[in-house]
């Protein structure tokens, strides 16, 4: 027996009050027995459960009972629906549009009365990824009085630079946000026409932001030793440049640090 003892209601029997309170007594107990049977027949099958797993077998498999389709009023129904989240817009009201092209019929071989009737839009989502070389003509003046040459200069930002300052975000962005190796970016950047070498992707990666990079380690390592009372340390044999070194580990379960020395 595993349905739960339906509802009776006692009061509406035709019998005297003795033998309804005898009823209601009656049926308390059964459901106390009913309810303690249930407890162990689960216990019995966890039991099971866990010899066969102890003789490597697989116990009984925990297949839930099908639920019940729920029948919604237009009150439930207008309570359950979320407030509709901007990714869950057509997606067409979620692309943003960048140009508009218009594009004529071709009337040539096709009958002269036609009336107008409009556009029919169609959207077409795409990006343009293309090479951006550019060559600035500095203008040089000379003075024969002081016998000076004088030149126009590049924008500050670019002054010191061998490339622009959209690939070198490109750069960073390909290898610090969405991982990818500096010998993938190598065959990226060539194959638009670039000509670039994995030391001068270095340099954009690594010694050009070098001192923004300290400051940030250093930061991170004096957050990381204020974390905790207490530290982990470890250290491995490691070579550089031909030379034996060692990289010293300093971590606890909020940072990790790393030193070569």
């Amino acid at each position: 027996m595993s349905e739960p003892i339906p509802e009776l209601d006692i009061s509406k029997l035709p019998v005297d009050q003795q033998t309804k309170e005898l009823l209601g007594q009656l049926l308390n107990h059964i459901e106390i027995l009913f309810a303690e049977n249930q407890k162990l027949r689960t216990q019995n099958q966890e039991l099971k459960d866990e010899i066969a797993r102890l003789k490597g077998e697989k116990g009984k498999p925990d297949i839930k009972a099908n639920r019940q389709p729920q029948k919604l009023t237009d009150k439930t129904k207008h309570k359950s629906q979320p407030a509709e989240k901007p990714s869950q817009l057509p997606r067409k009201q979620r692309i943003q549009i960048d140009r508009e092209e218009t594009l004529k019929c071709d009337r040539t071989q096709l009958p002269p009365n036609l009336d107008h009737r409009g556009y029919r839009e169609v959207v077409l989502p795409n990006i343009l990824f293309q090479r951006d070389n550019v060559l600035y003509r500095l203008e040089r003046l000379y003075c024969p009085t002081t016998q000076q040459w004088y030149e126009a200069q590049l924008p500050e930002s670019l002054r010191c630079q061998c490339y622009g300052n959209e690939l070198a975000a490109f750069v960073i962005m390909l290898y610090f946000e969405l991982r990818v190796p500096p010998e993938k970016i190598l065959k990226l950047l060539p194959s638009q026409g670039l000509v670039i070498s994995a030391g001068e992707i270095s340099n954009i990666l690594v010694r050009k932001h070098v001192s923004q990079f300290t400051l940030e380690y250093q930061a991170v390592l004096q957050a990381g030793l204020a974390s905790t009372p207490y530290q982990h340390i470890d250290d491995t044999g490691m070579r550089v440049n031909g030379v034996n070194n060692y990289v010293v580990t300093l971590c606890n379960p909020y940072y990790t640090s790393f030193f070569t020395c």
